[in-house]
């Protein structure tokens, strides 16, 4: 069994504990979301329009994880 991967959220002083994919999976959708609205500010659409693209086919994925409400409520949590 894989050991649980540990995110501490300061914003909210709380810990959220996840398999390891759902980690990974935590992982890129803010990193694509926050290339996404890099990507915006410096008015490379397309740029823009790839991060989310791969944004949504990723959240689609996440949305059948087993860990969703924990994916779903870390990701809303850090803006």
């Amino acid at each position: 069994m894989e050991a649980p991967v540990i995110f501490y959220d300061p914003n909210h002083d709380t810990w959220h504990a996840f398999s390891q994919e759902a980690a990974g999976i935590c992982i890129w959708l803010v990193t694509l979301r926050t290339c996404a609205t890099v990507a915006l500010e410096r008015d490379h659409f397309v740029e823009m329009d790839n991060f989310s693209h791969y944004h949504s086919r990723l959240m689609e994925y996440a949305n059948e994880h087993v860990e969703w409400d924990n994916i779903a409520h870390f990701i809303t949590s850090i803006h």
